[in-house]
């Protein structure tokens, strides 16, 4: 696992244990943590995959 892996894997695990905390119905939960792993998953994913990409571009030179 590369660090990308390990971040989301924890952001999944703390946004679902909030979101369980409060006790919101399953329908509301399922879709609070959708939109926080879209909102706040998919730039980091942008962020890393841009960093990997000129990671690789460095190494073929």
């Amino acid at each position: 696992m590369d660090a990308f892996d390990i971040l989301i894997l924890v952001l999944g695990i703390l946004t679902g244990g909030i979101l369980l905390a409060l006790r919101l119905p399953f329908y509301k939960l399922l879709i609070y943590f959708v939109a926080i792993m879209f909102s706040v998953g998919m730039p980091i994913a942008i962020i890393f995959g841009i960093a990997k990409c000129i990671k690789n571009c460095d190494e073929e030179r």
